[in-house]
């Protein structure tokens, strides 16, 4: 997990985000650190606390409860937050460890950050 420094921010943005007690700032980070929402790496920016050391990715921080998504067009996905049970990402392939969307209807998971995969792109 990655320190955050608030004072290093010239004006840091704050949250309070529903899975942490305490706010959480938008703050540069320039070490890889692990998303302490949806368990994978992250880069660059966080939301981060420095009472505890914790960490979301942006998207994580700011993603809504309920999404559609092109992803899986024919239902809602819903947020969920993990239970201790086993579930993979039915777009990467790999082990969802923290929160996820999920279709109620079919059991569709996804990472919140595979839904904000670009449909297309340019090489």
């Amino acid at each position: 997990m990655a320190m955050v420094n608030v004072s290093s921010c010239p004006s840091p943005q704050m949250l309070l985000h529903r899975t942490h007690i305490h706010p959480l700032y938008e703050v540069p980070i320039d070490v890889d650190y692990t998303c302490d929402g949806c368990q994978t790496f992250g880069c660059e920016k966080s939301y981060g606390c420095n009472a505890c050391n914790f960490d979301l990715h942006p998207y994580c921080a700011t993603c809504p409860s309920e999404l559609e998504s092109r992803m899986h067009k024919h239902h809602q996905l819903t947020l969920i937050y993990p239970s201790g049970n086993d579930y993979v990402c039915d777009l990467c392939d790999e082990d969802v460890e923290g929160f996820f969307y999920r279709c109620s209807f079919c059991y569709f998971n996804i990472h919140p950050l595979c839904t904000q995969i670009p449909q297309k792109v340019q090489h």
